[in-house]
């Protein structure tokens, strides 16, 4: 089973991404969170308890309060190296600046264009179980 977390402020786009990860042919179990900080706080909480963090992060770029990038570095400051889950944007991008810097991006594993595909879900479902 791979664990996947999904970040995303915009509650319809966190629910059709649960909805189509959790309709894919691979088994995985799928937590949403409608804000970075609520995962941030789930991911320390689950580090104080020595549980294991999900293999896949889907995270947005654009949220208020925290964006995806204020995410990334509380992640790395919080958790530092080595964390296995794999963190793949997945936003609208409409802004090519960050869509360069989110490929350049040490954690960074891939950048997808919202809405989830099938064909997203199938390449983040493999490379999450390696």
């Amino acid at each position: 089973m791979i664990n996947i977390f999904v970040i995303d402020d915009d509650l319809v786009a966190l629910y059709a991404s649960i909805y189509k990860l959790e309709q894919a042919e691979v088994d995985v179990a799928v937590k949403g969170f409608d804000g970075a900080q609520k995962a941030l706080d789930y991911l320390s909480d689950l580090s104080e308890k020595k549980e294991n963090f999900p293999e896949v992060i889907l995270l947005d770029l654009v949220m208020p309060v925290m964006n995806g990038w204020g995410f990334l570095e509380a992640f790395e400051r919080l958790f530092g190296n080595p964390i296995d889950s794999k963190i793949y944007i997945l936003s609208a991008l409409e802004n090519s600046k960050d869509r360069i810097r989110a490929k350049k991006h040490p954690k960074v594993s891939g950048v997808f264009v919202k809405p989830i595909s099938q064909a997203i879900v199938q390449k983040i479902a493999l490379e999450g179980d390696s």
